[in-house]
């Protein structure tokens, strides 16, 4: 293996190398993530409702809701605790409370965010109630936070006097009015400049598999695999320069289905879209860390560069993204969730209290035995009805027999309290 010297390491990638890189770690997550999937199919069923296996035919399939109902129970406990105050941060003086230039920059600052995290731009209650879901499921929720401006660049000619080179004063014409000319200038429309929260899905975030859930930007890249629509691309190419419009034309449209995680969740197939008003292309917003500072750079998969790469924007030096655990475990970053810990108790209630209605309809709906000599009207003997009759050779107590099956009712009903207890 060559030897790399450190003034040779470099964000300012070429794209052969950058590509080769996020296919490098890309597939290093994605080996980390197969030994998880099984855990979070099995986590997602519980958490709608469903059996992990199809129960057998003619059985009960009722699927107690304890999942749901334990994740709520939490939800509410961190809604009512996130919502409690007004205060989105709480901001301290850095030498204490007698600095009084300290104190007063505290409130101020404090006054100015809680003024700029308020309102319509950031849907708190609908990201905490979200955030908790994913908890639930997977144990970690991501956010990606990020202050986003965006501007269109609108051309207009203005007229301008025409000024003389000598003395820098307007030129008059023969009335004594100045010569007017126009010039072409650029005025930029701003439509949004605002900060943006928005949910990540967990398998949409590829970390790096060494670290754990103290610090995850110890690790050397983060990968989130985003998709944008080919509208919105193109007109973030017309203000941003790193944005290589031809490679955005050249892009593969994004499919969603083959994200068996996504699938899973939505119970459903999506639709494929590919005329260029509903076009999607999938994005993966690489963050690598050079030398302890990190940059990021836009690929569609591991085919195309579509965004160059670029030092980090935000001041606080790291990727936009921040992560949440709920019951986190030491040196992991996937831990079991709330559902996967409790997986094998839902799997015990739910199979005692199926057991418990299958004897209860076995008691009511006897299964019959019949004698094959005794030639009986077998339909008759199942559709017994008032005044009814049934034709058959010989003793009827002997040419069919009904099960008798002992009520264990009572006994599968404790089973099912103590369960429920622990």
């Amino acid at each position: 293996m060559p030897e790399i010297e450190l003034e040779d390491l470099t964000g300012q990638l070429d794209d052969d190398i950058l590509l080769k890189n996020v296919d490098r770690d890309w597939s290093a997550s994605e080996e980390e993530e197969a030994t998880l999937q099984t855990t979070w199919d099995e986590t997602i069923k519980h958490y709608k409702g469903k059996h992990l296996k199809e129960p057998r035919a003619g059985r009960s399939k009722l699927f107690l809701r304890k999942p749901r109902n334990q994740l709520e129970r939490i939800k509410a406990g961190l809604l009512d605790a996130f919502f409690s105050s007004h205060d989105y941060v709480s901001i301290e003086p850095a030498r204490g409370m007698n600095v009084e230039t300290d104190v007063l920059a505290a409130k101020i600052r404090q006054a100015y965010l809680g003024y700029r995290l308020s309102g319509k731009p950031i849907p708190w209650y609908q990201l905490v109630h979200s955030a908790i879901d994913d908890l639930g499921v997977f144990n970690v929720a991501c956010l990606n936070i990020e202050w986003v401006k965006q501007i269109e660049n609108i051309p207009y000619k203005s007229p301008v006097p025409v000024m003389n080179p000598m003395t820098q004063a307007p030129m008059m014409d023969e009335t004594g009015q100045p010569l007017m000319s126009e010039e072409e200038k650029i005025f930029k429309l701003v439509l949004r400049d605002e900060p943006e929260v928005k949910l990540v899905p967990r398998e949409r975030i590829k970390k790096d598999p060494r670290v754990d859930w103290i610090n995850p930007y110890a690790g050397q890249y983060i990968i989130h695999d985003d998709i944008m629509t080919y509208q919105d691309l193109k007109l973030l190419a017309k203000s941003d320069k790193l944005i290589d419009v031809k490679a955005v034309f050249e892009a593969q449209h994004a499919n969603r289905n083959l994200n068996t995680t996504e699938q899973q969740r939505k119970g459903f197939t999506l639709g494929d879209f590919q005329d260029d008003d509903r076009r999607e292309i999938r994005i993966w917003k690489y963050w690598y860390k050079v030398m302890g500072k990190w940059w990021v750079a836009w690929t569609n998969e591991q085919k195309v560069v579509i965004r160059k790469p670029a030092p980090n924007p935000n001041k606080h030096g790291l990727p936009p993204y921040v992560f949440g655990f709920l019951v986190p475990e030491s040196h992991l970053f996937d831990s079991d969730s709330v559902l996967a810990i409790n997986r094998d108790y839902y799997i015990a209630m739910n199979a005692v209290r199926n057991q418990r209605f299958d004897n209860v309809a076995l008691i009511l709906n006897k299964h019959l035995y019949v004698n094959r000599d005794a030639q009986v009207d077998v339909a008759s003997v199942i559709n017994r009805r008032a005044g009814g009759y049934t034709e058959g050779n010989g003793d009827p107590r002997t040419f069919v027999h009904w099960d008798e099956i002992p009520d264990m009712s009572a006994s599968a009903y404790n089973e099912e309290i103590l369960l429920d207890h622990e």
